[in-house]
């Protein structure tokens, strides 16, 4: 599963860290925004997956095709997904919650499972080849997905604005902390996270900071889930 774990990596960092609030904002506005997004995605993508673009992915009684057309084809799906949501949303009025937001990601992870079960050869690998984008996948969904989702709540919950810019990055910086203390070796990796929990909740009860406890609750079980599974990989 070499490719499956490098190209959800190169997802989740497109959709993601990659995706700063203008790129999001154009692609809600026009074609070359979306363009724009889909550009990054192949660029992560291809990035990631150098070394095998020339090796044939899929191989089937039907279809033959080498990394380069598979990623091609990724992301041709990921822009065509993006596209419908931005369209339901905009056009349809659909709901811009945490449902749709998860459907969205379900989407893009079934186009990859796609890949995966048309290809035999990606299982001669086993489930966990290599630890770095596992790791990597687990780090971006630790700070940013959970960003998200923490977002998401706050606003089906209390219909709230996302919180200002400062306050983000103070919340990024407790979910990075907690998810990369799990790493620490013996006692340490579950101590150290522990401790810096606390100095959170300390720090959110004494700081009029602008964003919900529900928001800070869902982004720390975020980052404490991510990084036990980190820890389990990571001394696997």
């Amino acid at each position: 599963m070499i490719l499956f774990w490098r190209l959800l990596l190169g997802h989740l960092l497109a959709d993601f860290p990659l995706q700063s609030e203008f790129v999001d904002t154009w692609k809600r506005k026009g074609t070359w925004g979306m363009v724009a997004h889909a550009a990054i995605h192949l660029a992560a993508s291809v990035l990631l997956c150098w070394p095998f673009l020339d090796d044939l992915w899929v191989d089937t009684s039907l279809f033959r095709f080498q990394g380069w057309t598979c990623v091609l084809l990724v992301t041709i799906a990921h822009y065509l997904e993006d596209e419908w949501r931005v369209f339901a949303i905009l056009k349809h009025k659909a709901p811009d919650n945490t449902i749709f937001f998860l459907w969205d990601q379900v989407v893009h992870g079934a186009v990859l499972g796609t890949l995966l079960t048309v290809h035999d050869p990606w299982y001669e690998s086993g489930f966990l080849p290599e630890k770095w984008p596992v790791l990597a996948c687990l780090a971006v969904f630790a700070v940013s997905v959970a960003a998200k989702l923490a977002y998401y709540a706050d606003k089906d919950r209390f219909d709230s604005p996302p919180p200002v810019l400062d306050e983000r990055w103070v919340a990024g910086t407790e979910r990075t902390l907690v998810f990369a203390a799990f790493l620490l070796p013996g006692p340490w990796g579950w101590a150290v996270p522990a401790a810096l929990a606390w100095a959170a909740y300390l720090l959110r009860s004494r700081l009029r900071l602008d964003y919900s406890w529900l928001g800070f609750w869902l982004g720390g079980a975020c980052a404490a889930g991510a990084g036990i599974l980190a820890r389990a990989v990571w001394y696997s």
